[in-house]
């Protein structure tokens, strides 16, 4: 890891080593990252791939941490934060949005233009990167139905290019593997005039807060299972709200929420995972699967 800082260094790119995973994760608990870095351009951003790639180093992008969690063992690699890709323009009725702005800051830029699109979306923590690769959604509102084109960052040709939606397999929670080697720079959202966008804006950000826990977590553990319904309605019905492992605890008050009570680390998260995924199995027949994103060693 030393070539990869005095390279980051020797390139004038931002960069900070050894970070908690306190100050990389929403969930506020897990290992080390021994490198973010902080690229302002697409140039700086390319620089970062090439010196990971080239000193053998695993590297990936990094929001705002709501979903990410960092085993206890650490990411012995590069996150590249982008948070230098974080402006948002407006174009007609769309919003050029840079993929390090925050999802709720960019409906609520919407609703000063009074810009419907994004009321449903106001609520959630993540970033429009993050929200890209995760086709985020909520209230039946999917941020696919928005998106115009995606610039990105392409780490195997190397080269920054514009996919329109229709090259992007969005679906339930996903956007194929576009962003596996991509990073999105900027989307295009094409939104439309509204009437009382505010007001729509509000009422769903506080009716997502009200169904929601307080306490550090990472959103949603599971995606909605086989047959439709929310992993938290099997999760509650297996009688596991309220269940803690160590600092963890699947929440009282929405049940596909595990969060951190103090001291939890992600061994504490991945045992109430495990936990519900077994006990749920075992009397459903259901199979839940992760939304969020664990790396590192154990």
């Amino acid at each position: 890891m030393k070539d990869v800082i005095k390279m980051l260094t020797s390139g004038n790119i931002p960069f900070k080593t050894d970070m908690p995973a306190t100050l990389v994760s929403s969930y506020r608990g897990g290992g080390t990252t021994a490198v973010i870095a902080y690229p302002e351009s697409s140039a700086a951003l390319a620089e970062c791939v090439r010196v990971a790639a080239e000193n053998g180093v695993p590297y990936m992008p990094l929001g705002n941490g709501t979903n990410i969690l960092v085993k206890d063992g650490g990411f012995n690699g590069i996150m590249i934060s982008l948070i230098g890709f974080r402006t948002v323009t407006r174009r007609g009725d769309s919003l050029v949005c840079g993929a390090g702005a925050g999802l709720a800051g960019i409906a609520a830029r919407a609703a000063e233009y009074n810009l419907s699109g994004l009321e449903e979306l106001s609520g959630i923590p993540g970033t429009a990167g993050g929200a890209l690769k995760m086709n985020a959604g909520a209230f039946g509102r999917e941020l696919s139905e928005l998106v115009d084109s995606v610039t990105v960052y392409d780490a195997v040709s190397r080269k920054v290019i514009r996919l329109t939606r229709g090259e992007i397999p969005f679906s339930y929670r996903s956007s194929g593997n576009v962003f596996e080697k991509a990073f999105a720079l900027e989307t295009t959202l094409t939104l439309a005039e509204g009437v009382a966008v505010k007001e729509k804006s509000d009422f769903y950000r506080d009716k997502r807060r009200s169904k929601q826990p307080c306490a550090p977590s990472l959103g949603s553990v599971f995606l909605k299972t086989a047959d439709g319904m929310s992993a938290g309605y099997y999760i509650e019905k297996s009688g596991l709200k309220g269940a803690r492992v160590g600092g963890a605890e699947i929440s009282e008050k929405h049940a596909n929420f595990i969060v951190n009570r103090g001291g939890g680390t992600a061994k504490d998260y991945c045992s109430l995972m495990s936990l519900a995924h077994t006990v749920v199995e075992s009397k459903y027949g259901i199979t839940l699967e992760p939304e969020i994103v664990i790396v590192g060693k154990e």
